[in-house]
């Protein structure tokens, strides 16, 4: 059995003629970025937002352990963290754009959460676009010519497009995942904020309560009745997936993922994982091996 190698978290800065990148975003034709890192097909995270459009080729795409066929015109959503890495036909093209949710967030400071498709509780990283969702093509085509032709408003220009971008995809995605759509409530959403950047060293419903100032009990009733699930279930499905991450693109010892993941007894959380998942993690890397 090969090795498996630690992913490689990429940071904006690392992409070839990356001068813009310092500014929050990034845009790359999949082919340019192919030829130019070797080894970008293998499994990868970000430290930052991505959408990968593909409009030609075929083959798989894996995001979290989950293979996608992928069969153009496709769009995928991809949050901080989340591993993936493909294989792909030689004549497959599409767009990559990348974006730091600073960036976003400083001119559209309360939207980018209320996107289903970047939420931790959505059900697919995917969406096939439809003859009907003309306007996707051109708003990448748009969002690429403004990052090669930089002028004296290069970044407000690309920042309008990706907010117009997400705002048609957003339309499109809900359509076609309706039982993902949330009303959620501004509370909620911040727990979501706070869940993703602090899981691994804030764990109990009662640490979130405290921050946002409510009771465990009326945080947990409001996750239930918006989310489906108690806050307490939400923070055990973000831990497990980060968890599901190492143990699969990784050879890390089951203690140095216990330690990633802010555990420092490795008993306990093997315990952890067996509770949640009814394997051991030794279990859980085992069977993802012999898929």
């Amino acid at each position: 059995m090969m090795k498996k190698q630690a992913f490689h978290t990429y940071q904006l800065q690392e992409y070839p003629d990356n001068s813009t990148a310092k500014g929050g975003f990034y845009m790359i034709r999949l082919r340019d970025l192919i030829r130019q890192i070797k080894t970008i097909d293998q499994p990868h995270a970000h430290s930052f937002h991505l959408l990968l459009y593909l409009w030609k080729g075929s083959g798989t795409h894996t995001i979290d352990g989950q293979t996608y066929c992928v069969t153009p015109p496709q769009l995928y959503f991809l949050t901080p963290g989340q591993v993936h890495g493909w294989s792909l036909t030689d004549d497959t093209e599409g767009y990559l754009l990348f974006f730091e949710a600073a960036f976003f967030q400083a001119r559209y400071p309360k939207r980018l959460f209320d996107y289903t498709f970047f939420r931790a509780d959505r059900t697919t990283s995917l969406l096939t676009l439809s003859a009907d969702a003309r306007r996707v093509p051109t708003l990448f085509d748009w969002a690429y010519q403004a990052f090669i032709l930089p002028h004296t408003q290069h970044t407000e220009v690309f920042a309008s497009l990706l907010h117009l971008l997400l705002e048609q995809v957003s339309d499109l995605y809900d359509q076609a995942n309706p039982t993902c759509q949330l009303n959620r409530s501004s509370l909620v959403n911040r727990f979501v904020e706070l869940l993703d950047t602090q899981f691994i060293h804030q764990k109990t419903c009662a640490s979130y309560a405290g921050q946002l100032g409510i009771s465990p009990n009326y945080l947990n009733h409001c996750c239930r009745q918006q989310m489906g699930k108690t806050a307490s279930q939400l923070i055990y499905d973000r831990l497990l997936a980060e968890i599901g991450r190492l143990l699969l693109n990784t050879d890390l010892p089951i203690k140095a993922v216990s330690y990633a993941v802010g555990f420092s007894d490795s008993a306990y959380f093997s315990r952890f994982v067996h509770k949640h998942t009814g394997q051991t993690p030794q279990q859980f890397r085992q069977q993802a091996d012999n898929r």
